[in-house]
């Protein structure tokens, strides 16, 4: 007597039983369903992993995010839903809130004014123009220069190789540079440069 399989519900017959054309349709039809059934499923398994992203600014209609980047827009949006209300002011210490659009535009420029902006200044230092003995020095007018500004100076130098390397030679024997009110000074411990001397201050306010 024919039996049939636990899972597709293929009859199986006996070798007594006689052969049933009809039996073996349907048992061809039942695999053919399963088989393309599972191929279907492989392809839309595939299909997927083509469509997902591993970034969130993606743009492309029908893309989906990975896991990994599905926990971080999960992270964030449980952040932001941890924020509990808006607070107008800068002197607020609890990290729960967020400051108001109009606080936040206060808060960008006092860290732009505060950032300061560089000035420059380019001074040149005469061969001539040295105190008679050392330490030599020599101070120049600079209008624009404050005696609280603390300048960065470096030398201008020629285009010519041989004229820089004589000019950084002359540079080397300048010890410091000082900000004075409307004026620079500048100070050498022992040697004082035989040519003139450019160089270039930037000052930060």
């Amino acid at each position: 007597m024919a039996t049939n399989t636990p899972n597709y519900d293929l009859v199986k017959p006996t070798y007594t039983d006689a052969c049933d054309i009809q039996q073996l349709n349907e048992n061809a039809d039942k695999i053919d369903a399963a088989l393309k059934k599972l191929t279907d499923e492989k392809l839309a398994v595939s299909a997927l992993n083509n469509m997902v992203v591993n970034n969130l600014e993606q743009t492309t209609p029908g893309s989906l995010l990975d896991a990994a980047q599905g926990k971080v827009l999960k992270d964030l949006l449980n952040t932001c839903l941890q924020i509990s209300s808006i607070y107008n002011g800068l002197d607020g210490t609890d990290d729960k809130k967020a400051l108001g659009a109009p606080q936040g535009k206060a808060l960008n420029e006092l860290i732009a004014a505060k950032a300061g902006k560089p000035i420059t200044f380019s001074i040149t230092f005469l061969a001539t123009g040295w105190s008679a003995s050392a330490p030599y020095t020599q101070t120049l007018v600079a209008s624009d220069l404050l005696a609280t500004d603390v300048p960065w100076a470096d030398v201008v130098l020629s285009a010519t190789p041989q004229t820089a390397i004589q000019q950084l030679i002359n540079y080397s024997k300048i010890s410091s540079v000082e900000a004075l009110e409307s004026s620079v000074k500048a100070t050498c411990l022992e040697a004082k440069p035989t040519a003139d001397v450019t160089i270039r201050l930037v000052v930060i306010r």
